[in-house]
């Protein structure tokens, strides 16, 4: 089984700490982690371990994760209901990792992801390589600097826009390489029922701000609000978890959406910044909403 997590016994347990006055650790034994179950097949095992200094080892139990199959069906119904009014001819999926879109017959798609099948495996040890979609193209999903303009008749970018930088540049993008008439196709997280429920929504002024003057001004605040807020790291530990993270280029969410403030970002991308799109649809979709979008 391979290492998902290892999460550091620190956190204050004053329970423990009364009902064993004679060890003194007992204070500072608890733990908390989130995990991040939607990259994990619908019925996953983890096994909880204790380690010791020693490097000795006690398995304290097995926890056995099994997402709801109803809601699970019905957002894989609800995202093919859609793609199957607005997807055909030749396309692109972005980030598509174990989970593809399912497409009409008369659509093909080729795989774009920044990392090969192996440096994907790497990058994420929890995930099974042999369930990994062939990537066709590697390069750098907000940018898709090999692929030319309007070459496609659609892009696929579903849980995907919340890892970019700069999001409208990345729209920018991806109107760029579409045909005249083309759609964009997302799945976008609702953060209220996610690991990011803690965190404030990105703000639009932000998201501005990011697209006029580049992303870096905001890069480590983001990472600083994930290792606090998601992972919920001690806070002796933060520091040595922000550089970890960036020296990684970890993949973290860097903006947060409800579908209210999404649907304001993309308003503020036809109206404002004057890019070519005509918003389709925005539909709720269990705890993501699907985002439909054409150039014009």
């Amino acid at each position: 089984m391979p290492l998902i997590q290892k999460i550091p016994v620190e956190l204050s347990r004053p329970d423990l700490a009364k009902l064993y006055p004679e060890v003194p650790l007992a204070k500072n034994c608890g733990f908390s982690q989130v995990v991040e179950i939607g990259m994990l097949s619908a019925e996953s095992d983890f096994m909880l371990n204790a380690v010791f200094q020693d490097n000795t080892h006690i398995t304290i139990g097995v926890v056995r994760l099994r997402q709801d199959v109803h809601d699970w069906d019905r957002r894989k119904q609800q995202r093919w209901q859609i793609a199957s009014q607005y997807l055909f001819g030749n396309g692109i999926e972005i980030g598509a990792l174990h989970s593809p879109l399912k497409v009409p017959a008369n659509a093909k798609v080729s795989y774009v992801d920044r990392m090969s099948v192996s440096d994907l495996k790497k990058h994420y040890p929890k995930f099974d390589e042999n369930k990994l979609v062939k990537v066709d193209i590697v390069d750098d999903g907000e940018f898709l600097l090999k692929i030319p303009d309007a070459s496609v008749d659609f892009v696929i970018a579903n849980h995907m826009i919340e890892h970019c930088e700069n999001p409208i540049v990345t729209i920018e993008n991806y109107l760029r390489v579409l045909k005249l008439g083309g759609i964009i196709y997302m799945a976008v997280p609702d953060k209220r029922y996610t690991f990011d429920s803690q965190r404030p929504v990105t703000s639009l002024e932000h998201l501005i701000r990011d697209y006029k003057e580049g992303p870096q001004w905001s890069r480590r605040e983001h990472f600083e609000e994930w290792v606090r807020l998601v992972e919920k790291t001690h806070t002796n530990e933060v520091e040595k978890r922000i550089k970890q993270l960036l020296t990684m280029d970890y993949s973290i969410h860097f903006h947060v959406w409800t579908q209210e403030s999404f649907l304001e970002l993309l308003l503020y991308c036809r109206e404002q910044s004057e890019l070519k799109i005509e918003i389709e649809l925005v539909q709720k979709s269990v705890h993501e909403f699907l985002t439909v979008m054409r150039k014009t």
